[in-house]
Parts: structure tokens; C-alpha cells; sequence
């Protein structure tokens, strides 16, 4: 099965082959054939003259990084954009540079998306079309913008969607059933509807991935003047010789004076024969000062090498003096920079490139990225648990392991060895203390009292022990509570985060229940996206892709500062006390990180089946953490990793 790449761009109101709003190139990196394509938009009209070389310029980048895909394409949009900035630092602002990126890398089957700026796209299933946008988000900031640039990435397969990017400023142009019925159309055919929908826009462009057209299909005939099969190019073989469709002029306006047609006559004008007479003039006066300048060309060239190779030692050594992880990160940042500018005037410097190196393994330590080649026990889910089943979370007690069904309101439990068979405890529309229990909303263990606890969607709290005897506790104005996001305890006490409110809330036991009244944790503080909550002596609050931790009600520092990369779609949150660690789900980037709880980022561990993680889990002895995916329940042992 291949790949079917179709893209096309309207350059000053004319449909062309390739134009410079999209870079296609495929090379070897890591030994390995990839191709990567750039869909660039310009957030100014000063940034559209520079768009191609801004693209072109990342994918040269891409294709010398020696680091992971991901890595690799972080590393190349950082010197992208510091390149910018520095060339806004000696332009006035209103000459200010900056543009938009969409990153794509095909590696077999699988697309990686990294989107920066003003960007669009949509994942096309057979009924569903989600978008991929970075407005709102801080991914919007652009290459050369004002701020620290946060990419947004994405992986997914190819085998049942196709993708669809095209210049996001589309979207306030189409309207929502010209949208639609783009989407709507076959990938053979989308291109072409979203064509003739957008023939009267000066400048865009749109790139279009399937897998699901074959070798020998031909393409359907439109009336519309558009150049459909210009990249309907295959990924068929390893080290295939690629043409490089990318754009010989980094002006659009140029680039159509290219391909005009020129008469005889006109070649042979006296314009022409003038312009002649002048250049072969000027080639003369420049080879006899070649031979007099070149000498101190190449000593200059060489002092630049030596400056750039001096500054980038400078930085290795701020690295080794400094103990804070994010100035050590920014330093080997640096430091690479000031190589890169190195090796574009001489590639085989031999000094550079050993710096490099070094540098490049500095980094990978500073990552500590730990990978998990196999599980110390694993239980497959598929036909152990009836369906409809819908794995969401999972909590540790003791020496238990109670997993939450979302698609039938269920609670399983199952011993830490993963070895006896899952027990049904908890069943919505079930009837326990005379009371119809309703689909659990969140849940949490009272290791106090060695009791499961759960909230319903009706707002009734539940209690399971060790037993598996379900009982009704009552908690206080439970609702007044404008959200139930999540709940915890410690040393006894019960403690709800409320979104909406920007506010823990903290009970003190009484009896078996929490009848006593609620008092606030957090104080006056403004929470943005709060999902979850751990508590020990102090309070960690989840909040978007941040961990924010509260001592006695005052905020200190926020966790997992100097990560190689931003956290992305964070779904559950764990800690070890005793190892004062904190553990995150991080689907987006499909990995487990740790942050010491003073908010140094620790590790960070990952698997090929943490592609779709759910929920984590931390024993007792905070040895064994249990991972939760779509399909599989995991354990590991962070003594032996």
C-alpha cells in the first residue's frame, strides 16, 4: 500500500505546479528515507518574500538533525525562528518578519505533524472530519513572533484517514457547506472542490495525504485549470531518486517571470545586447579581483568558522557550570546554533562537527528519555471484561488495581500481579443502601481507611472496601459545588478540585463520612483548564499542560521546567511522595514523564503502546507503576528502569 501525496498553490491569483507556499523533498536521515512537507503561510506581506527560504531553510535543518522525528523537526522550527527574531532585532517593526508552518514527515505509514503559527488542517474518516487548528492555542505564536514558539504536534496513521491542510485564512473565506463539501468529496476529487471554490484568492496553498487511492487509479477529469497530479507522487522505494519540486525564486512574482515565453525578437533587442555588453564587463572586473581578494575572503570566512566554534564552547561551558536544567537546555541550544552557522560556511570542519557530537549527546542525557522494551506483566483487556467496554482510568490501592469502565458505569478490581481474573464491584443502575448508583464521574483511594471512593453523576459518594461491600457516604453541601473535576485524599481528609469555582476544596473526616464543613485550599487563584489533582503535604493541581504545586496556599513553582518538549493532551496525573516524584500521562507526545517535585523535569519514559495511554497508577511502595492503555494494563518496575 502507498502513499498518495496531491498538493497545488495559487500564486498572485494563478494556479501553479509549486509555487513558494510549499516545500516537498525527500531524503536519507538516520539511515532511514523520509519525506517532508512544509506548507508555509506568511503572517505579513513583508513575510511572503521570504517564506520559501524560511521552509527551505527548516528542511535543510530537519534532514541534519540526527534526533527523532519529533526532535528533529523541534529543533529545526527553534533555529528557524531564533534566525527570525534576530533578524527582527535589526529591522523596524514594521519591516518585522514572521510566518506559519506546517510540518509533515512521512516515515512508512505514519504522518508526524508539527504546526506552528497559522495553521489548518482536518483528519478525514469515513464519518468524522476533525480539525487541526492552532488558534487559541499557544502554538499559534509564529516563527519570528513575540514569545516562545510552542509547536503543536500530532502523529496518526494513514491507513483508514487522509489529511487535508490548506492556508487557515480559508476558513473565514469558505463558507461552513463549501467547507463541508470539500471534506465530503473523495480525496481524488477534494482538491479540485476546494479549487474552484477559492479560484478568486490571490495566495494559497493545500496539501492532501491517502493511502486509499491505487497505483493504477486515474484521476477524475475536471473542467477546472488546475495542476492535480503535480505531487501525486508514491512512496514506493527506499533511497528512490526524488525530484525536487521546491521553488528555484523566493519571490512569487519572480517566479511566473520565469515561465513566460520569450520571442526571438526580443532576445535579440538592444536592451539585451546592452545588459550583455555590461555583464561580461562586470565578469571580467570580478575575476581580476578574485584573484587579488579571494586570499582574504577565505581568512575571513575562517575567522567566522573559529568565532562561531569559540561561542559555542562558551556555551558548553555555561551548561557545565549551571545546576538548573533550564539554563543548562538553553545553553546546548545555543550552542548548536552558533554550529549550525559554523558548518553552513564549512560543512567538513572537522572541530565543529566533534563539538557537535558532544553537544547532541549532552542533549539526549538532559532528555533522559528511558524506553520500556517490555513490561514485567502485561493483561490484554479484549475479551477478559463483557462489552461495550471503554477503559478511562485506573487507581492503585494496597494490593489492588480498580479499573473504571465509562462505556457501561462499571468498576473491575484485580490483584497488583496482574494474575487472577477481573471482579465486577460497582454497576451503574445497581441499587446499594437502597440507592440507584450512577455512572462514576471521579474516583480516588483513602489509603487512611483503605477504602475505594467514587462520585456518581448524580453526586452521590460511594464507598467499596477491600471486600467489595459498596456503601453511601454523605458529603456536606456537595450541591453547592459548581464542577466535581476531581477528587483525593490524604492523611484522612477529602479534598474536590472545582473548576469552575478555581478552587480545592478540603473536608475533615467525620465517622465514616465527611459531614463537616468545606474550607478552601487554594485561596484567590486563577486555574485555566484544571483536570486533575494529587495531594500530600502539598497540592498539585493539573491545570492544561502545567502542574501547578500549592504549600499551604500559596503557589510555588510549576513543575517540569527544562523538558525537551511541551506536554500535549495531559490526561492523568500520579504522584510518589516518598520519592518526591510526580508522574503525567502525555498522550499528545506518547510518553510517561516525571518531574521532581520541586519542578525539575526528571525523565521521561516511553513505549510504542504508549500511543494510546489512558490512565497510570503508582503502588504502595512507589516501585511499580501500572499503565493503562486502550487495550492492554501494564505494569513496570522504576527500580529496574
Amino acid at each position: 500500500m502507498t502513499i498518495w501525496i496531491n498538493h497545488y498553490s495559487v500564486v498572485d491569483s494563478q494556479a501553479v505546479e509549486n509555487g513558494p507556499w510549499i516545500i516537498d523533498q525527500k531524503n536519507q536521515r538516520n539511515g532511514a528515507e523520509e519525506r517532508l512537507l512544509i506548507l508555509v503561510e506568511p503572517v505579513s506581506d513583508d513575510s511572503a518574500n521570504v517564506c520559501n527560504e524560511v521552509a527551505q531553510a527548516v528542511a535543510t535543518l530537519f534532514f541534519h538533525e540526527k534526533l527523532s522525528v519529533t526532535g528533529a523537526l523541534l529543533r529545526s522550527l527553534r533555529q528557524a525562528d531564533y534566525n527570525l527574531k534576530e533578524w527582527n532585532k535589526r529591522s523596524l517593526r514594521e519591516h518585522h518578519i514572521a510566518v506559519g508552518l506546517t510540518c509533515i514527515v512521512i516515515t512508512g505509514q505514519e504522518a508526524t505533524i508539527a504546526q506552528v503559527g497559522p495553521s489548518l488542517g482536518y483528519i478525514i474518516s469515513d464519518q468524522q472530519a476533525s480539525p487541526l487548528r492552532t488558534k487559541n492555542y499557544p502554538a499559534a505564536i509564529p516563527l519570528g513572533g513575540e514569545g516562545i514558539i510552542q509547536p503543536l504536534f500530532s502523529k496518526l496513521s494513514l491507513d483508514k484517514e487522509h489529511i487535508l491542510f490548506f492556508s487557515s485564512f480559508l476558513e473565514n473565506t469558505l463558507s461552513k457547506d463549501e467547507l463541508a463539501f470539500c471534506l465530503n468529496s473523495s480525496p481524488s476529487q477534494c482538491l479540485g472542490e476546494l479549487y474552484s471554490r477559492t479560484r478568486d484568492v490571490e495566495n494559497m496553498a493545500a496539501i492532501i495525504l491517502t493511502m486509499n487511492i491505487e497505483d493504477n487509479q486515474e484521476q477524475p477529469s475536471t473542467h477546472y485549470t488546475i495542476p492535480l497530479d503535480s505531487g501525486s507522487e508514491k512512496i514506493v522505494a527506499i533511497g528512490a531518486e526524488q525530484k525536487n519540486n521546491s521553488l528555484q525564486s523566493r519571490n512569487p512574482k519572480g517566479y511566473l517571470k520565469m515561465h513566460q515565453s520569450r520571442s526571438i525578437r526580443g532576445f535579440f533587442s538592444f536592451r539585451r545586447v546592452a545588459m550583455a555588453i555590461v555583464v561580461t564587463m562586470s565578469l571580467i572586473f570580478v575575476s581580476v579581483g578574485w584573484t587579488f581578494f579571494s586570499g582574504l575572503l577565505e581568512e575571513d570566512i575562517a575567522a567566522q568558522v573559529n568565532e562561531s566554534i569559540s561561542s559555542a564552547r562558551e556555551n558548553v561551558a555555561i551548561f557545565n557550570d549551571s545546576n538548573e536544567i533550564e539554563i543548562r537546555r538553553l545553553a546546548l541550544n545555543d550552542a548548536l546554533t552558533e554550529l549550525e552557522r559554523a558548518r553552513a560556511l564549512s560543512p567538513e570542519n572537522d572541530a565543529a562537527k566533534l563539538l557537535q557530537g558532544q553537544i547532541l549527546n549532552l542533549i539526549q542525557t538532559l532528555d533522559a528519555a528511558i524506553a520500556i522494551k517490555d513490561f514485567d506483566a502485561t493483561v490484554r483487556l479484549a475479551g477478559l471484561i463483557t462489552t461495550p467496554f471503554q477503559p478511562v482510568d485506573i487507581v492503585a490501592s494496597s494490593s489492588s488495581i480498580w479499573l473504571h469502565d465509562a462505556a457501561q458505569g462499571r468498576i473491575f478490581v484485580i490483584s497488583q500481579d496482574l494474575v487472577s481474573e477481573f471482579v465486577e464491584i460497582y454497576r451503574a443502575g445497581s441499587v446499594y443502601d437502597s440507592i440507584s448508583a450512577g455512572h462514576p464521574m471521579v474516583l480516588t483511594f483513602d489509603s487512611t481507611n483503605e477504602r475505594f471512593l467514587l462520585i456518581d453523576q448524580y453526586r452521590q459518594l460511594w464507598s467499596i472496601n477491600s471486600k467489595g461491600v459498596v456503601s453511601s457516604l454523605t458529603l456536606r453541601g456537595i450541591n453547592e459545588i459548581q464542577d466535581i473535576t476531581a477528587i483525593d485524599t490524604f492523611q484522612g481528609n477529602f479534598y474536590l478540585l472545582d473548576a469552575s469555582s478555581n478552587e480545592v476544596w478540603r473536608y475533615v473526616p467525620v465517622g465514616k463520612n465527611f459531614d463537616s464543613e468545606r474550607s478552601s485550599v487554594l485561596g484567590s487563584v486563577r486555574l485555566y483548564k484544571p483536570s486533575d489533582l494529587f495531594v500530600d503535604s502539598s497540592v498539585y493541581v493539573l491545570d492544561d499542560v502545567t502542574v501547578r504545586r500549592f504549600a499551604q496556599g500559596v503557589e510555588t513553582n510549576n513543575l517540569f521546567e527544562g523538558i525537551d518538549n511541551i506536554p500535549s493532551a495531559v490526561d492523568a496525573m500520579v504522584g510518589a511522595s516518598n520519592r518526591e516524584l510526580i508522574f503525567l500521562v502525555d498522550r499528545g507526545n506518547g510518553r510517561i514523564i516525571v518531574s521532581e517535585q520541586d519542578g525539575t523535569f526528571a525523565k521521561q519514559y516511553q513505549n510504542p503502546n504508549f500511543s494510546d495511554l489512558r490512565s497510570i497508577a503508582i503502588s504502595d511502595d512507589e516501585d511499580i507503576l501500572f499503565v493503562l492503555t486502550g487495550t492492554e494494563l501494564n505494569l513496570f518496575r522504576l527500580s529496574n528502569n
